[in-house]
């Protein structure tokens, strides 16, 4: 029995050591690992807007430095409207912040956070249109390429759905356009870390959606049924 508590003993310390000598090598590693990152969302509706000035974006990129932020997601494209360089979204809004900020606001964004240590996604709403009446694709297409649920639309205030207008994604003419745009922003901004889809859905969930007039055609082609 002495022979079986003196191993124990033995064992005992032998452990408390390698844990002695393990232990602080953990908590360096531990220390050393790269903790889950912390991004933040930039709307585009409070006041002033971020991208509106120098000093709003100098502002922003500080705050989210001291906050360790990680990533910083700007919303730069809402209701069809674009804060960046666009042939196909109505780029008003970027016009006037590029007039005011004397350069293109989103790429000094961009090139302040990387200075910072901070990557910069782009956010953008890609379906709902909010209540933009006056958005460039629809003044293109007409209501067609607005998502339809089974009840009779008049008038274009018929087709809000959740207080909202909101693009038909099995319409091509939207994908085309909605890919495009992508498009411009990627050659815009090459420096750019990630992008952020967002509004890549039906508007609620009433399931009766999709019954556009190509919807319905290109269904009756592939099916045959009416």
């Amino acid at each position: 029995m002495q022979g079986i508590y003196s191993m124990m003993k033995k064992f005992f310390l032998l452990w408390i050591l390698f844990m002695c000598l393990i232990l602080p090598g953990l908590a360096e590693c531990r220390e050393n690992e790269k903790t889950p990152g912390r991004g933040l969302y930039v709307s585009l509706i409070q006041d002033p807007p971020t991208l509106s000035s120098r000093q709003e974006i100098t502002k922003l990129v500080d705050f989210a430095q001291k906050a360790r932020v990680q990533d910083l997601f700007i919303q730069i494209y809402r209701a069809n409207q674009a804060w960046f360089p666009s042939k196909i979204a109505d780029s008003t809004p970027y016009e006037a912040a590029l007039k005011s900020v004397q350069e293109d606001p989103f790429a000094f964004l961009i090139q302040q956070a990387h200075r910072a240590g901070i990557r910069v996604h782009a956010w953008l709403n890609m379906l709902s249109l909010s209540v933009n009446e006056e958005a460039p694709i629809l003044k293109k297409y007409g209501p067609e390429i607005l998502t339809r649920n089974l009840k009779e639309k008049r008038k274009l205030e018929d087709y809000k759905i959740d207080s909202q207008y909101f693009l038909e994604p099995g319409d091509l003419r939207v994908r085309k356009d909605l890919a495009n745009m992508v498009e411009e922003i990627l050659h815009a901004y090459p420096g750019l870390d990630g992008i952020q889809f967002d509004y890549i859905r039906y508007p609620d969930t009433e399931p009766a959606y999709g019954f556009t007039d190509m919807n319905v055609r290109r269904f009756t082609k592939a099916t045959g049924v009416q």
